[in-house]
């Protein structure tokens, strides 16, 4: 549900709405222990070879690991790891369990309550690259709400940003007046008002344009 044009973390989480129970997965430093080898199984499928492979491997690895940021990475994420990711959604298919995978976090969901062997068993497989799954940021949440890929879901279904980013913005605006922030700040706020807008489009809708034109000053002045 990343790196794919049409897809987004807003409709990974649509994906698990309404349901009895979310499980949140999260694989450990997922792009540094994603290895070369299978970056260049990969393109092998492919038809690389020789030459070509080396240039490929060369452009998109660095150090024989997957590097966390480059534009490659998140597409040669969910290529690399096809085979194991692909074999746990089809024993999660076959146990009427929904599946998907946003970036490094995968998201379980069910109408039926889901037991821990689950998470055993999304752990078991994904040894089988050198992967697994971070203890710390595994989440179960039941029918009343759940947080999936940094989308709130309520008990009704429906969507909207958690409640921290929100905060964040008025508490960011009752420290500092927008003409006195800086350009980075100014853009923090503009991002995090574009994201709530994804639910409601007329969210701060005069605060994001006060600050646009601040920021378009200060640019100008720069």
């Amino acid at each position: 549900m990343a790196g794919f044009k049409g897809q987004n973390n807003i409709i990974n989480a649509k994906k698990h709405a309404n349901k009895r129970e979310v499980i949140t997965l999260d694989i450990s430093h997922c792009f540094p222990n994603t290895k070369a080898k299978y970056i260049k199984r990969f393109f092998e499928s492919c038809g690389a070879k020789g030459e070509i492979l080396d240039i490929l491997l060369k452009l998109t690895t660095y150090k024989d690991y997957l590097p966390t940021g480059a534009p490659t990475s998140t597409l040669l994420l969910a290529f690399a790891h096809k085979d194991i990711f692909d074999f746990i959604y089809n024993k999660m298919q076959r146990n009427n369990v929904d599946m998907t995978i946003y970036v490094d976090d995968i998201t379980l969901s069910t109408h039926e309550h889901m037991s821990n062997s689950v998470i055993k068993y999304v752990n078991k497989v994904l040894k089988q690259h050198a992967l697994w799954l971070k203890k710390s940021k595994t989440k179960r949440y039941g029918y009343r709400h759940a947080e999936v890929t940094g989308v709130h879901i309520a008990q009704n279904g429906k969507l909207s940003a958690p409640f921290s980013i929100g905060y964040s913005v008025v508490q960011k605006l009752r420290e500092k007046e927008i003409k006195d922030m800086d350009l980075k700040e100014l853009r923090g706020i503009i991002a995090k008002i574009g994201y709530l807008q994804q639910f409601n489009n007329k969210t701060m809708q005069t605060t994001k344009i006060k600050a646009i034109k601040q920021l378009r000053k200060l640019e100008k002045t720069n």
